[in-house]
């Protein structure tokens, strides 16, 4: 006679079956999911009280416990439990795999971690290899790597929500909501800039070009497009987020190595040699700056332009008195753009060095709430 066949819990996912001959199946549910109802329906868990004679045959002699991929598995003495699949020994059977060594769990789990070969190393680059001469991806990748330039504590603190954040960037960079924050007058300002940095004989670009800060909208890829084949472009903002937008920006239209991005503070023009360009683009910057730091930002301007060169500044200006968008504008700007007002307050050239204030032409549009300023130098 047999022991009735009991089911005992020996863990989450695995049951023991007791026997005459100690034997235990483990895991078993490393059988498919889809095979645990028929195994339910067939008698798996149910309690068997039957005895059978020790003369019966073998097709009778155990507990049939439901078909498993085709074969019936009969729990008798007469069965190798070896060759049943899927099913492992217990320590009380008969046969016992040899023990295998216990070994530090560093060990261990250094043997099932898949090896890794050493990537190879790349000798650095020196400074005289690393040229400005680069496509925008790829001088962008080195200069910003090589490179921390703080972001002024002014900038963190009020723009912020506009500027220095990266979803801020992503927010702000679309051409419908930037047309709209300049009431409709983007495309007028952008070709307004743009008329002056091109050759009126040409419509192109020429020389080298200097943009300081970033601009959303299509102002940067529109320059790209209309310079000349030995002309250069070079844009440096102190925001990382900034140049790695204009990056994107570039990526589809661009594959030439006059376009160059530099992470640098527009106060500090740090490693740009004095006249160096032919002409600089400040687009509506000076407004988003403290007066100090406005200031530095001219000189700077002034510095690296070359003589017979110019600077083309778009800003925002006092508009004229029943212009309706000054009641509108103000509160806006007070509250969003505290340093703003200075420019309504304030003529550009007062900022300027001495030197420079006697070059300037301004020119007002939209109701005097913006103004272009050239100064020949």
């Amino acid at each position: 006679t047999h022991e009735p066949v009991r089911l005992r819990r020996c863990g989450e996912n695995s049951f023991a079956v007791p026997s005459s001959n100690s034997i235990h199946l483990k895991r078993l549910f490393n059988l498919p999911v889809v095979m645990l109802p028929s195994l339910v329906s067939r008698g798996l868990a149910r309690r068997s009280s039957a005895r059978m004679s020790s003369g019966a045959s073998s097709s009778t002699d155990g507990y049939n416990l439901g078909n498993i991929e085709g074969k019936t598995l009969d729990f008798s003495s007469k069965i190798k439990v070896e060759e049943l699949p899927h099913f492992r020994l217990s320590s009380a059977s008969k046969t016992k795999r040899p023990a295998v060594p216990s070994q530090p769990r560093t060990q261990r789990r250094t043997m099932i971690t898949r090896p890794t070969s050493n990537p190879p190393k790349i000798p650095p680059q020196d400074k005289e290899t690393r040229k400005y001469c680069q496509t925008p991806s790829t001088l962008l990748s080195e200069e910003l790597n090589h490179t921390m330039v703080p972001v002024p504590a002014y900038l963190n603190e009020t723009y912020w929500w506009a500027y220095v954040h990266p979803n801020a960037v992503k927010f702000f960079e679309r051409q419908w909501l930037v047309n709209a924050i300049l009431w409709g007058n983007f495309s007028r300002l952008r070709d307004w800039a743009l008329e002056e940095l091109s050759n009126p004989a040409t419509a192109q670009i020429e020389g080298s070009t200097l943009q300081i800060a970033c601009v959303y909208g299509d102002l940067t890829p529109k320059m790209v497009q209309r310079l000349k084949s030995d002309a250069s472009l070079t844009v440096v903002d102190v925001v990382k987020a900034q140049l790695e937008n204009l990056q994107h920006k570039l990526e589809d239209q661009i594959n030439k190595n006059n376009v160059h991005l530099l992470q640098r503070d527009a106060s500090h023009l740090d490693g740009v040699a004095d006249k160096s360009f032919d002409q600089v683009l400040l687009f509506f910057l000076l407004h988003e700056m403290p007066e100090e730091t406005r200031r530095k930002t001219l000189a700077e301007a002034t510095r690296v332009v070359k003589p017979g060169g110019k600077i083309i500044i778009v800003d925002y200006h006092r508009p004229h008195t029943f212009n309706p968008h000054r009641i509108i504008m103000y509160p806006v700007l007070k509250y969003l753009e505290p340093f703003a007002l200075d420019i309504w307050a304030n003529e550009v050239s007062s900022w300027l060095p001495e030197a420079a204030r006697s070059k300037v032409m301004k020119s007002v549009c939209f109701g005097g709430l913006y103004q272009k300023i050239i100064v020949n130098m």
